[in-house]
This record gives C-alpha cells, structure tokens and sequence, in this order.
C-alpha cells in the first residue's frame, strides 16, 4: 500500500466534530479516513515493539484459533507457527503427546468508520469510492457549486453512500449520512485492511515500527 498520510485533528464536520483522520490510498483509491484506534491492541503491540502485519496469510491462519480458550492447530497453519508467533498473533504449547494447541492474542488494531473520497460528480465518486466497498462506509465529497440529481441522492441512500458537499473534509455539509458497514465476522481481506490503515496512522503518529510478514521477520 502506498499513503500519502496527513493527520487532521479536532476538526468540524459540520453535524459535531470529527474524530483523528488519515489520508491514505487502497487500490489506487485516494480518500480520508475516519477510525476508532483499539487502545488495547495498539498499547500491547507498543509494549512489545510489533508494527503493522502486512501478510493476509499470517491473518488468516490466526483467525483459525479460538481466542477465549486453546484449541488445536490445523496441520496446515502449523507450518506458519514460528511466524504466528512471531507477529504476536498467538500463544502456542505443545501437549504430552506432541501435539500443537494455540490461542490468539492479536486482534484487529482499529476500526474504519468512513472513507472520505473526493470527486468532481457524484457519479464519479460512486465510482471511485467502489473498491472500498466492504471495508469501510463509503462518503463521496463533491464541491458546493455541483448540482446533486434527486435521483443520485435517492441511489446514494440506497446503497449506503454518504454525500458531502464542500471545500474539504473539515469544512463540508452533510447531504447524505454514510451506512455502517460492520463486518458479522472479522475477514482475512477486512482485517487486512485495518493493518495498512493501521500502518497510515502509526506514520501519521511520526512512528516507524516495522510492518512484519512472513519474509521480515521482527
């Protein structure tokens, strides 16, 4: 992922203020992005000096394991033990029969709430804003002059994309409000994405821990 992260803080968003935002891109998609940083998960991977996981396999294999009590490895995510521990994802023992069991540890280091895109139309911002589909509510921002159809309006609501009209994101009116997007489950795709906004907002924070996958180990 590339990012061009820019903190904006305390700002209005004309309906109450807005929370800390990043700047970031996903999928070639330039947007804004309001979060809630888990406190728990951040504090604990800044005690151990874990940065951002940027391997979906090593997410995926951690979501295989219970996380209230142990439960056994899958032969297939044994092979990824050394890294799973590695990243802080889990706790692993073996029983008296030689038998791998593990829980997780590592959670999901915050949580989208709205991706902010900016477009010329609405229309374009539809379009610009669909690879975030999923992972985030969606907002398009266009500017104050541009002319909002009742029926781009009527299909914005539809689909759950909030509409803004303004200069930027701090100073802008709300037309539309976006629709929560809440995953029933964590995904490996969705907290994926979490990890690289996470990684934008560590770079916002000045912080330069180090984004681990399986070939980069910390």
């Amino acid at each position: 992922m590339q990012s061009d992260v820019t903190r904006l803080k305390n700002r209005s968003s004309g309906e109450g203020p807005y929370e800390p935002v990043i700047r970031s891109v996903w999928n070639r998609t330039n947007f804004w992005l309001r979060y809630v940083l888990c406190q728990k998960e951040d504090a604990r991977r800044k005690a151990l000096t874990l940065g951002p996981i940027a391997d979906i396999g090593l997410l995926s294999a951690a979501l295989t394991l219970p996380k209230t009590a142990i439960g056994p490895v899958k032969r297939q995510v044994e092979r990824m033990a050394h890294d799973l521990v590695g990243a802080g994802l889990v706790t692993l023992i073996h029983d008296v029969d030689g038998d791998l069991w593990g829980n997780r540890i590592g959670d999901v280091p915050l949580t989208p709430i709205e991706a902010v895109v900016r477009a010329g139309t609405l229309l374009s911002g539809f379009h610009r804003s669909e690879p975030l589909a999923g992972y985030v509510g969606r907002t398009v921002l266009v500017p104050s002059s541009v002319h909002l159809p009742m029926e781009q309006l009527v299909e914005a609501e539809l689909y759950g994309i909030g509409v803004r009209r303004g200069k930027s994101v701090d100073a802008s009116e709300l037309v539309v409000p976006p629709g929560i997007v809440a995953p029933n489950r964590v995904t490996p795709e969705w907290w994926d994405f979490c990890e690289r906004m996470y990684a934008a907002h560590l770079e916002a924070a000045g912080q330069k821990l180090v984004h681990f996958n399986s070939l980069n180990q910390l």
